[in-house]
């Protein structure tokens, strides 16, 4: 009898303690944001939080041929938006139209295959910095003394894009668990991992159920999803910042079979007004229940008693 055939491509590493059909079928979410080291400011009215829902399968297939439309003439390495965007780095030379038909090479090739789900949360920076002062008064910022994490715009996307993957994939009937893919970025690829526990502690059930435990770091050059991630990120953030907000709408447009999910945000105005409401509401009901506040005081820099 020859031995059952195993399918494992370069970079999936991280599946290989699953059963070949297992690992086929299994979701992975992976996700960038538009962001700089500083946590968000100084980069525009919004911060992006982007990904695609799929199965390991289509990932696989979908590498291959963006690898392919990588090394099409004009040849770049790797795909990341801001220097498509700005024609630096990968794109240093282009001409705008071979910039363009690069680009929508790249959108063809993610939208020709598979039904991808996209998947974006967007929070409006000056409403969010607003809202802080309420939502988080000063007495409360003891807590996240090193990484102001509840003060930050990439802090409230990064859960909320977290939040809308479980709802989506446990409305769609996932009852196993996913596998959640960042980028190794030096500063915000260690925060989501920090973090990841208090987010892990938050999530009500059954959504919990399905979350994994914990996000895999990938390197945003070699592991090819995370570059269709940034093409997301970038399109969407695009759309939201003056005044580049119609100089790739019409990417949006190509796409036909890659179609939003209904859990895609947008924290303005009025998200925050309701989210005052509910913070209120929860500080009348008194303290968060203790395995969330354990899983808080586990991220590094914050005190174990009051006055460290």
């Amino acid at each position: 009898m020859s031995a059952p055939s195993v399918w494992l491509p370069k970079e999936f590493s991280f599946l290989s303690g699953y059963a070949t059909p297992v690992r086929r079928r299994r979701f992975l979410v992976p996700m960038q944001a538009i962001a700089d080291d500083s946590g968000c400011k100084g980069q525009g009215p919004v911060i992006v939080m982007a990904g695609l829902i799929g199965h390991a399968e289509w990932w696989a297939d979908f590498s291959d041929r963006w690898d392919a439309c990588l090394n099409e003439a004009p040849t770049i390495r790797y795909f990341k938006f801001y220097e498509a965007a700005h024609r630096k780095g990968q794109f240093a030379g282009f001409s705008k139209q071979a910039r363009d038909n690069k680009m929508l090479s790249l959108v063809q090739t993610l939208d020709e295959r598979h039904p991808f789900s996209v998947l974006h949360v967007t929070v409006n920076i000056a409403e969010h910095e607003k809202a802080i002062a309420h939502v988080f008064p000063r007495r409360d910022k003891r807590l996240f003394p090193a990484h102001g994490a509840e003060q930050s715009p990439y802090f409230d996307a990064y859960t909320s894009f977290v939040e809308a993957a479980c709802v989506h994939l446990w409305r769609q009937g996932e009852r196993d668990q996913f596998d959640f893919i960042v980028d190794v970025h030096p500063s915000l690829g260690r925060r989501a991992k920090e973090w990841y526990p208090a987010v892990h502690a938050a999530m009500p059930e059954p959504f919990r159920s399905i979350m994994p435990a914990e996000p895999i770091p990938k390197d945003d050059e070699r592991f090819l999803p995370l570059q269709a991630a940034d093409l997301i990120a970038g399109i969407q953030r695009d759309a939201n910042t003056p005044p580049l907000g119609t100089e790739f709408a019409w990417l949006a447009d190509r796409f036909t079979n890659v179609k939003p999910s209904p859990m895609c945000a947008y924290h303005g105005t009025q998200y925050f007004v309701d989210l005052t409401r509910r913070v209120d509401a929860m500080r009348k009901a008194g303290p968060p229940p203790s395995n969330i506040m354990h899983a808080i005081l586990q991220i590094p820099g914050v005190p174990t008693r009051r006055g460290e």
